[in-house]
């Protein structure tokens, strides 16, 4: 006879506990929330068009109540004054030239002369200078045959010559004053050397040769220093003589 117990073995008598933690349990959350969340997309899109199209509608509303409101006798002034404005304005240019070329003649007559000017540049002013300056600026603008040969020097000496950073700083001629500078002062030395030992006292007696002799004889005497001193044989001695 079959056992008892071999009905409670059966797998169909089984029941599994569901798990929502189940990556299975998730995905069909998951799935049963999307048509939720792209109906809310559809009407909140629905609401902003909704709302974009009322805007339009109100801006062309405003605008066609503003075009009817303007008279249409405004228009004759608006004219009037802008052709007034366009003349008033070409008026002002004309008068704006004249005045620029009247300020320049003003300023090429109360320039000084350029035709020496390597000469006369230390002395102007600066601001004498930034003029001429600017005026040879412009004059380099225009083409080269129609200078002047003061014109073309003067252009040339201001943009290369030596002044101001490029001003050399010994002057031509220098070298012989330098030369002649440099001797003087070594003779000076010299004198002075001389005079100084001329003016100074003998010697001291342990610097005479008779003392330097005899503390030789001495030193051999005592056998100093039998290795190099003036005790020691052949070429090594040294003895304490040193005057002459």
């Amino acid at each position: 006879m079959p056992c008892s117990s071999s009905r409670n073995l059966d797998p169909k008598n089984f029941r599994l506990e569901r798990n929502e933690n189940s990556p299975r349990v998730r995905r069909e959350q998951t799935e049963k929330k999307k048509p939720e969340n792209n109906n809310n997309n559809r009407e909140i899109k629905a609401i902003l068009s909704y709302r974009q199209k009322m805007l339009t509608n109100a801006a062309n509303r405003l605008v066609v109540l503003q075009r009817a409101i303007q008279p249409a006798s405004g228009f004759a002034p608006t004219l009037g004054l802008r052709s007034s404005f366009k003349i008033q304005s070409r008026n002002l240019a004309t008068v704006a030239v004249s005045a620029d070329q009247s300020s320049s003649t003003s300023r090429t007559s109360s320039l000084p002369s350029i035709s020496n000017i390597e000469a006369a540049w230390k002395e102007m002013s600066p601001q004498e200078q930034e003029s001429i300056f600017h005026h040879l600026e412009g004059l380099q603008k225009k083409d080269w045959t129609q200078l002047s040969l003061d014109e073309k020097k003067a252009s040339y000496w201001v943009s290369f010559g030596p002044h101001g950073p490029r001003e050399p700083l010994h002057a031509p001629g220098s070298g012989v004053k330098l030369l002649l500078g440099i001797t003087g002062c070594i003779s000076a030395a010299i004198a002075l050397f001389v005079l100084i030992r001329s003016a100074s006292p003998e010697l001291p007696r342990t610097m005479t040769k008779e003392w330097q002799e005899a503390a030789t004889q001495r030193a051999i005497d005592q056998k100093m220093d039998p290795f190099t001193g003036a005790s020691a044989q052949g070429e090594k001695a040294k003895t304490f003589v040193q005057s002459k």
